[in-house]
């Protein structure tokens, strides 16, 4: 067998071919590895839920609740969301730059399970805005729409539009995941399906089956599959 392969003749513009093609694999391979290591900008996360009939239980006992994990999707394991309509949460990545971070850090790794997160210490959260970056300041937008879906929708509507618009990074990834969700859950309930269905459609292109797996959690992404394909079949109707 050896022998035969030394005598195997590769023309020369195959052998080429071949050479490029090795060499976008490892381009390719690299820049998976390279934003897996970039979206790991926090090993803290709250999880927001939504308080309505259609959110699963275990959704609703991490609603306001700080998790740990190496990735979201390993907080999306511990949370388990087994609503059949898809998850809905969101998860908000907590920032060094925070003030209140390095305390809620702290109590986090001193408790075994997720930290219960106060309305107070939320909202301390979000009058942060002093020292916020940009990602902080969109977090903030991210998180006060979500908190004013049911009494500002159009508010929060412009909201996540404006999130979904800025340039694609991992550090903003599950900030933009959370407004596709939001805005999605707003058309829909709105009863605007075409336009719902183009923002799964949009959700699900912008992030590609590399990436999601390390910048959203699987029932997020599964969460808005099955909301595509529920709107596919009204649309049929």
């Amino acid at each position: 067998m050896t022998d035969l392969l030394s005598t195997l003749s590769i023309p020369e513009e195959i052998r080429s071919y071949l050479a490029v093609l090795g060499l976008l694999l490892c381009w390719k391979l690299h820049g998976i590895e390279a934003r897996r290591k970039k979206a790991v900008i926090s090993q803290f996360y709250i999880c927001l839920s939504r308080n309505d009939p259609a959110t699963c239980d275990r959704c609703r006992m991490a609603h306001m609740h700080v998790f740990r994990g190496r990735m979201p999707r390993e907080v999306g394991l511990r949370i388990h969301c087994s609503n059949r309509l898809g998850c809905r949460c969101a998860l908000i990545p907590i920032t060094r730059q925070w003030p209140i971070a390095k305390r809620l850090r702290r109590q986090v790794r001193r408790k075994k399970g997720a930290l219960p997160l106060s309305e107070q210490d939320l909202q301390a959260l979000l009058r942060e805005d002093a020292s916020l970056s940009d990602d902080g300041r969109l977090t903030e937008t991210v998180v006060l729409a979500m908190l004013t879906e049911k009494t500002k929708p159009e508010a929060a509507l412009q909201a996540y539009r404006e999130a979904i618009a800025q340039k694609p990074e991992p550090s903003i990834a599950l900030l933009q995941a959370a407004a596709y969700i939001g805005l999605a859950e707003i058309l829909e309930q709105s009863g605007d399906v075409k336009e719902a269905l183009q923002v799964t459609r949009d959700f699900l292109k912008a992030f590609s089956k590399n990436e999601r797996y390390y910048l959203l959690t699987k029932p997020q992404h599964n969460g808005m599959l099955a909301r595509q394909k529920r709107l596919v079949r009204q649309l049929l109707q």
